[in-house]
């Protein structure tokens, strides 16, 4: 569930409980008893990333994000001391703090909204979030804060909506299409071709099990680790071919006739037809984490702009 996860605790308790709870207990959900804040927001993209297998642009987090873990880190240190009885902060220590962390908050903030890519949207809906918190711990010290409170909710909430959906239509660019190859028994060419490195079919023959038809196709997994990785190779079960007439051999290895590519036309439309289901099953895979991920937002973003100090 992508509500478990350290970003949807985030969206979903910054949107549920902001006008309902104070800052500090929100930051106390939200985090717990954790003090390894140091790499939070690095961690809750890392961990999204991980859900819908999307390799990490590690150039992006090191030179992007990296700065980013300060502000979830500081939110906890300003919760820590101000729940400390023993070294109680003045409203003047606790104003300075805030201060300074909604201002790296919202640099932050802006500097990652121009960017169009999974990682970026992550940790802006991250910083974002975290803001919100804190501009929300301001209002509770200066009243004059809630105005701001409520500007920026609305504005992050309006804009949160349009990166769910920038979040469905990249995970949807994610897969490539299937590969294509026209299984055509008048083909013009002698012999008639057997595929393409995306798609088509392989005739083997062995004295053991006789003549076997296999078909192939492929798409691409955009998010793959490395090229090789990238490309998910489809494969049907081998089809014994019992009629010698079906196939013959020749320069490049055996091939199905004209008859055989009759006869066994429709076995291969049923596996065209797998290999597409198979392909919208990975890609449905991601878009679940996904799509649930993109009604999280859309019902904290409500709340956001519906925020009223």
């Amino acid at each position: 569930m992508i509500e478990g996860t350290i970003l949807g605790k985030i969206i979903s308790l910054t949107g549920i409980d902001i006008e309902k709870e104070i800052a500090t207990a929100v930051i106390s959900k939200i985090f717990g008893n954790q003090n390894d804040t140091e790499q939070l927001v690095s961690r809750a993209v890392e961990e999204i990333c991980s859900r819908i297998t999307k390799t990490i642009d590690n150039a992006f987090m090191k030179e992007y994000i990296a700065d980013t873990n300060t502000v979830a880190q500081l939110l906890v240190e300003y919760r820590l001391r101000h729940d400390d009885p023993n070294h109680q902060m003045d409203s003047e220590d606790a104003i300075r703090i805030l201060e300074k962390i909604s201002s790296d908050a919202l640099e932050t903030y802006n500097r990652l909204k121009r960017f169009d890519n999974m990682e970026g949207i992550f940790a802006c809906l991250n910083i974002g979030s975290l803001r919100i918190i804190c501009l929300k711990a301001l209002s509770e010290y200066e009243e004059s804060y809630g105005n701001i409170l409520e500007n920026y909710a609305n504005y992050h909430g309006d804009w949160a909506k349009g990166a769910a959906n920038k979040l469905v239509e990249i995970t949807k660019g994610s897969v490539g299409y299937m590969g294509y190859f026209n299984f055509d028994p008048l083909s013009s060419s002698n012999p008639p071709s057997t595929g393409n490195g995306n798609a088509g079919y392989t005739v083997t023959y062995d004295n053991t099990s006789g003549a076997q038809l296999q078909f192939y196709n492929c798409f691409a997994d955009l998010w793959a680790p490395t090229q090789r990785e990238m490309r998910k190779i489809i494969l049907s079960e081998k089809i014994k071919i019992t009629n010698p007439m079906y196939y013959a051999k020749g320069p490049l290895g055996y091939y199905l006739d004209r008859e055989g590519m009759k006869a066994y036309a429709k076995e291969y439309d049923k596996f065209v037809a797998k290999a597409e289901s198979d392909r919208m099953h990975f890609l449905r895979d991601r878009l679940d984490h996904i799509e649930e991920m993109q009604k999280l937002i859309n019902t904290s973003s409500e709340s956001w702009m519906a925020v009223s100090v």
